[in-house]
């Protein structure tokens, strides 16, 4: 890791790991003397994936309403049949 001040190398002076599987650690930058304390944990990666799936499929509705709403702007609203006004006439 390196420091977020001088971005020198950090080194860990104390670790100590907690039953629940949390590990505290206390860092200090070899270059400026800052100290720092850092917490490790595991992640659910499976919820993490999760996650990703479902933010990627808000995204892409928010989208598709944005491209309505510019379509919208510019007289492009289409049909219920999923054609321009302009391919309609």
């Amino acid at each position: 890791m390196n420091c977020p001040k001088c971005k020198g190398k950090l080194e860990v002076m104390d670790s100590r790991e907690r039953d629940d599987g949390v590990i505290y650690r206390r860092r200090w930058c070899s270059k400026c003397g800052a100290k720092y304390s850092t917490r490790e944990t595991i992640t659910d990666y499976e919820f993490v994936r999760e996650y990703d799936r479902q933010l990627k499929k808000l995204l892409k509705s928010v989208q598709i309403i944005k491209g309505l709403e510019v379509s919208r702007l510019y007289g492009r609203e289409s049909t219920d049949m999923g054609e321009s006004d302009a391919d309609a006439q």
